[in-house]
């Protein structure tokens, strides 16, 4: 009796792990932006994807259901063009050859949950041309309905706000002449 329980047992496990969906994310662009300061500038800039590893790492493996995995170089990717939007509205012209470069590279991801919901932490290293660096820590969370696009578009925002709201960077952007 107990070999047939634990065969049943192994049996069950089995059909869970096989009904679970692996699936690769990538962020969307958020199509709105939290506050942030405001500044303007003329300046042009270059903007780097800095993070060399293409391969997909799991960030999100809290049910049965879903492993959701990243490209942290596509990740970065994304930062990259939700930051190259904001600084054209703020009048930059965004150009491989600028002599002022930022290059950005998301260095880890995960995904964590609490009481009633879910939340996404990212890491977000950037370096500018004149020396300074800085790493964000945004998180995103959802309670109750979880959607996970929603969390990374929304965490991947928030890196990007994070950084242009650090008073470093918007002073290398908006200053004329190059230290």
């Amino acid at each position: 009796m107990t070999t047939v329980r634990l065969g049943l047992l192994g049996l069950f496990v089995v059909a869970i792990a096989a009904c679970s969906t692996r699936q690769v994310f990538v962020p969307g662009l958020h199509p709105s932006i939290e506050a942030i300061g405001e500044f303007t500038t003329s300046n042009s800039i270059c903007l780097k994807n800095g993070q060399p590893a293409t391969d997909e790492v799991l960030f999100h493996n809290l049910d049965f259901r879903l492993q959701g995995y990243a490209s942290l170089h596509a990740w970065t990717g994304s930062a990259i063009s939700l930051l190259e939007r904001e600084l054209r509205k703020r009048g930059m012209t965004v150009s491989d050859g600028a002599s002022k470069c930022l290059t950005l590279r998301i260095t880890s991801v995960q995904s964590s949950t609490f009481a009633a919901g879910e939340k996404i932490t990212l890491k977000l290293h950037v370096e500018s041309s004149n020396g300074y660096s800085a790493d964000y820590q945004p998180e995103n969370s959802t309670q109750f309905l979880r959607n996970v696009q929603r969390q990374i578009d929304g965490v991947i925002m928030r890196g990007v706000v994070a950084m242009l709201n650090d008073a470093n960077i918007v002073e290398f952007l908006t200053e004329t002449k190059p230290r």
